[in-house]
């Protein structure tokens, strides 16, 4: 490993036969900076605290080349519970920046000054895996050096366009240009005139693999896990169709393990009345999916565990009347997913609506 400058304190260390080595990783959300560490204790450098994921927080080997490269690495972290995924979720990752630090710790278990960056590089989207109650994730972050590639000029991302027009957010939502985007009146489906039930663009939608993906993540041709409402079984879908309206009709509906956004009229399936939805007169409206029947707090929803069906409870249901951006999706058969987990419909309107 090239120098890169470091302290002659960190020289002498790395010339020793035994040495303490740690790494610290920051990770540059909108939100904040999110400090950690892969040492055993919490370390304390540059006024920065960084958090002791120890053994749960790994990445892929960095290598070092002659060439000018665009090099990646993959960024996991595990065992993360449940009741976090949303908040992990709920952050953008696209093009966000991530530091890793090399440094020592003493004799006296004290940071050696000047931990050394040793990589530096921007991320995708992530992937999360589920694995009993916790979570893996998954993120790959490419280099520096990823930068030099592009072409000066305009780009058709959020940045480049807040260079130009600081108070323009047409280009938020830019590095998801691969989706199919359908143009029409705010709150329907593309030029219908037809409302649609969506969740808002983090809630994780659970894949026929069993990782998750965030609903505004979803291509066409995803397989999603889904459930055979006349056998009762798990089944898997095909993503044929994505939608992306703007809804102001919101609720917020929460369980144990976390809390859904989602419109007035998306059903739920709750043990004893089927399906049932917030606005149920709206749902039947809308919707020809049968009897819906009225979503209730102390209502027993499924749960998707490890794909077996449990019943969790709804603590509270709680109105949430703003403009969102808001996602949902067609699959080719069985009409449902999971939405963080929930068991949930996704049919599309009566075709004379």
């Amino acid at each position: 490993m090239a120098d890169r400058g470091m302290s002659a304190a960190v020289l002498s260390e790395i010339a020793l036969s035994q040495n303490q080595p740690f790494h610290l990783v920051e990770v540059y959300f909108d939100s904040g900076t999110v400090y950690l560490t892969d040492c055993y204790k919490k370390i304390t450098w540059d006024s920065n605290e960084y958090n002791n994921a120890g053994q749960f927080l790994n990445f892929s080997d960095i290598t070092e080349e002659n060439a000018v490269t665009v090099g990646d690495i993959e960024l996991q972290l595990t065992g993360v519970e449940r009741t976090n995924m949303n908040l992990i979720l709920s952050q953008d990752f696209m093009d966000r920046d991530v530091i890793i630090r090399k440094g020592f710790l003493n004799s006296s278990n004290a940071v050696i000054v000047d931990p050394i960056i040793i990589y530096q590089g921007k991320m995708d989207e992530p992937v999360i895996t589920e694995s009993g109650d916790t979570c893996t994730v998954s993120v790959k972050v490419a280099n520096a050096f990823v930068d030099f590639l592009k072409v000066n000029g305009r780009y058709t991302n959020q940045e480049s366009q807040q260079q130009f027009f600081p108070d323009d957010q047409g280009f938020k939502f830019a590095h998801q240009v691969i989706k199919e985007i359908n143009w029409g009146k705010e709150g329907t489906i593309g030029g219908t005139g037809d409302p649609t039930r969506c969740f808002v663009g983090n809630t994780p939608i659970t894949m026929a693999d069993g990782t998750y993906k965030p609903i505004e993540s979803l291509v066409i041709g995803d397989v999603v896990k889904s459930w055979n409402e006349k056998n009762g079984e798990l089944t898997q879908s095909t993503i044929t169709q994505l939608i992306q309206p703007i809804h102001d009709d919101m609720i917020n509906i929460s369980w144990n393990h976390g809390t859904n956004t989602n419109t007035f009229d998306h059903p739920y399936w709750v043990v004893g009345k089927g399906w049932c939805s917030y606005k149920p007169t709206l749902t039947t409206q809308r919707y020809d999916i049968g009897e819906i029947k009225q979503l209730e707090t102390g209502d027993l929803c499924l749960l998707n565990k490890d794909n077996t069906l449990v019943e969790t409870a709804i603590l509270s249901i709680d109105e949430k009347i703003e403009e969102r951006q808001t996602y949902i999706f067609s699959v080719d058969k069985d009409n449902t997913f999971f939405a963080n987990r929930m068991l949930v419909h996704n049919k599309r309107p009566q075709p004379d609506r």
